[in-house]
């Protein structure tokens, strides 16, 4: 074992110093041990750090194993279970960061066939359609919460660093009585929109969301966006008949809303959406 980090004893790192040549399952060994060593600091992980950290074990320019590296490194995300042993530390071991979510293997499972999506993976989701479309602002899905139990001034800085106003489209994901749903609130014309896999509708949240984006711009000195608004509930679109799927529902209803196409999908396609946007996920990349 190399000397530069003596209080990391209880990770095995291959010692290579005098061979000719570095074969790939030394790498994948030593790989592991950066990983579990990181893992049992909580530090943070990525590529550079590893390749660095690789360079400084072998004592060698690993320029052109790089793509390797990738590619392990990748799998080593996607796949705890390769260099942990504990398997409930495998469950919440980070397989995947988007934006400021970190998805678990645990997050993922919510992905399988009628389980309810978690706060992260709709999170995580929503925050790969707001890297694309930089003309939506999609709220967090604990926004809501946050304004519905305290209150304006509990909310009013979450977008102090970004001119709702100027944006094609607001996105709210709603999750109350243990029911996902989605509003989309139009700039052009100052109109919410409720949309509900079940056809219910939330008179009192879109008061409340009008009432916090009147707040907003009398915050923001935005006098033209006080006043004129309107609410509706959108009828036409995709309805859930099984339980379990409203999250995947109001996930694919903001990809449309984003994306600005219709909503030609319906329940018979949700197992094909749930394989869909865990590819997505891990891929970080839409489809």
């Amino acid at each position: 074992m190399n000397g530069d980090d003596d209080d990391d004893d209880d990770v095995m790192i291959v010692d290579v110093i005098g061979e000719k040549g570095i074969s790939k399952e030394k790498i994948i060994c030593n790989m592991k041990g950066i990983f579990q060593k990181k893992f049992q600091k909580k530090e943070g992980l990525n590529l550079k750090m590893v390749f660095e950290e690789l360079q400084k074990i072998f004592k060698k320019d690993l320029k052109e194993r790089y793509s390797f590296i990738q590619t392990v490194y990748n799998d080593l995300k996607q796949r705890p279970g390769l260099w942990m042993t504990d398997p409930n530390t495998q469950k919440k071991a980070t397989i995947v960061t988007i934006g400021n979510y970190e998805l678990t293997a645990d997050d993922m499972k919510t992905l399988q066939e009628n389980k309810w999506l978690n706060d992260n993976v709709m999170n995580g989701y929503l925050a790969l359609l707001a890297i694309k479309y930089n003309d939506v602002f999609i709220y967090s899905t604990y926004f809501y919460t946050h304004l519905r139990k305290k209150g304006f001034q509990a909310v009013k800085k979450w977008t102090k660093k970004v001119d709702i106003f100027k944006k094609r489209l607001l996105l709210f994901p709603i999750h109350v009585n243990n029911h996902w749903t989605l509003v989309s609130c139009r700039l052009s014309d100052k109109t919410l929109m409720h949309l509900d896999s079940i056809s219910g509708f939330k008179k009192t949240c879109l008061q409340q969301l009008v009432s916090y984006l009147k707040n907003t711009a009398c915050h923001k000195s935005q006098d033209d966006m006080v006043s004129g608004w309107q609410v509706c509930h959108m009828k036409s679109i995709p309805m859930q008949t099984i339980p379990g799927d409203c999250g995947v529902f109001v996930c694919q209803y903001a990809k449309h809303l984003c994306q600005n196409t219709s909503m030609e999908f319906s329940q018979k396609d949700i197992p094909k959406l749930r394989l869909q946007m865990r590819q997505e996920l891990t891929n970080k990349q839409l489809m």
